[in-house]
């Protein structure tokens, strides 16, 4: 991919860049596609720290005193590892020396190995598995996000890519239109060289060509800006494919696999989203109510080790002891694990109503979107019937200027009204091209693949 990416854009000043290339292009070079990879990366991050806490950890168990008596050091190592289901294994080794003032150096060591598991509060895989599930489901998220946003970025992609194609067909038609105007306002002069006009006419004549080539040059402004635009949002440099915008605007037409309601629901990431809150709530609710329980532990260790003695006999471990010991931490003032189980109660209520307004939210966007298009097609068939009756008003009234019959008055408000009508039918093209894509996203169905097919 990246190959063919390099390969187009370095042959781009010879050939046009089609649709379908700009948008794959700024789905790899975007800005905003390229945060949308970083905020992934950043979650697989937090998910691969959270799950790190099951992982063993070792840490040194050394340290050297000295003071008035003598001096004291030692060297070991300790390490642990937490469970899901809120245990934990840890062991030590140790080996140490004591040296005191008017007395022999002693040596030993220490091996121990235990197990702690807490058996009711914190017991269960429900209660410790949270952060993890947390940061499994957030990771979940950005991955759907990064599918459904990129449809945002498809239709992104393709209303810059229009808009500049949009201000070249409205510049190509105010340069006829213009050309049109010079010849009326030669003509009127003419006319009116002739005695067959007033100077008016003429006057009026050069006001349309004047106000025409205003609106060019304000045009080919809005072009320049359209060009900076689309090319800064792919972070290439605006006259690098400054040529390169040559395709034709054609209307979009698909076969739209109408969802239901539940696959509206299902398919939008906002849905997704709220879904998941829900789940996660329902987990806090669980850890609430189970910290309301007092935390009891349980632990065993054994351990073997030399008493103080001479330094060849450090690691002679002829003693071996055992414990095994239940210790419980309760508060009886409940009251901030109380607080906290209201609070949830709260975000719960609160979740439920989010959710019923998110569903009517979702179905009526939908149904908007068909409306619109239906709307924006009808539209479209109007601007197309006024651009051609349009056409046919500008060419009987230059007839019938030419011929004296009608005054140059008529031809401008007919060019007017032809140069309006063309320049209304590309936009109205334009926004219902977007409002199909809008629909299709809305269904979770705008891809690549999908474009392609559009556009064929």
């Amino acid at each position: 991919m990246n190959l063919f990416l390099c390969v187009l854009l370095s042959s781009s000043c010879l050939f046009a860049f089609t649709l379908q290339e700009y948008v794959k292009i700024a789905l790899h070079e975007s800005n905003d596609v390229l945060n949308l990879i970083d905020n992934e990366l950043n979650a697989q991050i937090g998910y691969e720290n959270v799950l790190n806490r099951f992982d063993p950890k070792a840490s040194p168990d050394s340290y050297f005193q000295t003071s008035d008596y003598g001096d004291q050091m030692q060297i070991g190592l300790q390490s642990y590892q937490d469970n899901i289901y809120g245990g934990q294994l840890y062991g030590n080794i140790r080996a140490y020396r004591n040296g005191y003032d008017n007395f022999p150096d002693t040596y030993g060591s220490q091996f121990q190995i235990g197990y702690r598991q807490s058996i009711w509060k914190k017991f269960g895989k429900d209660y410790n598995s949270l952060p993890l599930y947390i940061a499994q489901k957030n990771l979940e998220l950005e991955r759907e996000n990064t599918h459904f946003t990129k449809q945002d970025q498809i239709i992104k992609a393709v209303r810059l890519y229009y808009s500049v194609l949009l201000h070249q067909e409205t510049i190509a038609i105010q340069q006829k239109s213009l050309e049109r105007s010079r010849y009326y306002y030669e003509a009127a002069e003419a006319k009116q060289k002739s005695g067959l006009v007033s100077k008016i006419d003429v006057y009026r004549a050069q006001l349309s060509y004047l106000q025409q080539k205003k609106m060019l040059n304000s045009s080919k402004k809005a072009y320049s800006d359209a060009l900076d635009e689309a090319m800064f949002y792919i972070n290439k440099e605006s006259g690098y494919l400054h040529d390169a915008f040559e395709s034709s605007i054609t209307i979009f037409s698909f076969d739209l696999n109408v969802p239901t309601e539940s696959e509206i629901l299902e398919n939008d990431i906002r849905w997704i989203r709220i879904t998941q809150q829900e789940h996660i709530m329902m987990r806090r609710f669980h850890n609430a109510k189970k910290d309301l329980f007092p935390d009891l532990t349980l632990d065993t260790s054994f351990a073997r080790f030399k008493l103080p003695g001479k330094m060849e006999e450090t690691f002679g471990w002829s003693t071996s002891d055992w414990s095994i010991t239940l210790s419980a931490q309760y508060a009886f003032d409940r009251h901030n694990e109380e607080q906290a189980i209201r609070k949830l109660v709260l975000e719960r209520n609160r979740l439920v109503r989010d959710k019923l307004t998110l569903r009517r939210t979702l179905l009526k966007e939908v149904r908007e979107l068909r409306v619109r298009n239906a709307n924006l097609k009808s539209d479209l068939e109007i601007e197309l019937l006024k651009t051609s009756q349009s056409k046919e008003s500008l060419e009987i009234s230059r007839i019938r200027f030419e011929r004296g019959i009608a005054g140059n008055l008529d031809v401008i408000d007919a060019e007017n009204a032809y140069l309006n009508a063309q320049i209304g039918y590309y936009n109205t093209l334009v926004n219902y091209n977007l409002s199909q894509l809008e629909l299709l996203k809305a269904c979770n169905q705008l891809d690549l693949n999908i474009l392609q097919k559009v556009l064929e």
